[in-house]
């Protein structure tokens, strides 16, 4: 996924953005403020 893109989908807030096509140690999903659901990763917990 190009930069506008992610920014652009940043900035609208409706829709997933698929930013890492890597792996991600330890995920877990949490619903943030305003009900905005997020993938974040276990490290630095």
């Amino acid at each position: 996924m190009d930069a506008d893109s992610i920014r652009a989908g940043l900035k609208s807030r409706d829709r997933a953005l698929y930013i890492n096509a890597g792996w991600i140690r330890d995920p877990y999903i949490t619903v943030g403020p305003g009900g905005m659901v997020r993938l974040l990763h276990g490290w630095g917990k």
